[in-house]
């Protein structure tokens, strides 16, 4: 079940809620009239193909992804949901610095667990 709510003013916040496979994480689009923000990505392929499939769903532009922090569960699914140069990925420089830092670390570690997901 992924609940929304509306903030009024054309804007509505969904929770985009995966089950055991994605571990449980959420991510959250935000819909205005000009289009929809992700905030966070998931952590597996599946998960972020289905929020990807979410966002299309919706009908509205795709605006960008606000990345919270550079915790797998909330990054790893970026390259999924973004699939073009054009939408842009919001972080703070500490944030997107941790990001590239982790990447490979975290893909080693957590890659065998989960395989091509």
């Amino acid at each position: 079940m992924n609940p929304s709510v509306d903030l009024g003013g054309g804007v509505r916040v969904e929770t985009y809620a995966c089950a055991a496979e994605g571990i449980f994480v959420n991510a959250f689009l935000l819909e205005t009239a000009a289009g929809v923000v992700a905030v966070d990505a998931t952590l597996t392929v599946s998960t972020s193909r289905g929020l990807r499939a979410r966002v299309h769903a919706i009908g509205k532009p795709f605006l960008g992804v606000v990345v919270t922090h550079p915790h797998p569960d909330h990054v790893a699914g970026l390259a999924e949901l973004v699939v073009s140069d054009e939408t842009p990925i919001f972080a703070t420089a500490p944030v997107a610095d941790l990001m590239r830092r982790l990447e490979a670390p975290k893909r080693e570690q957590w890659g065998p667990v989960y395989g091509a997901e």
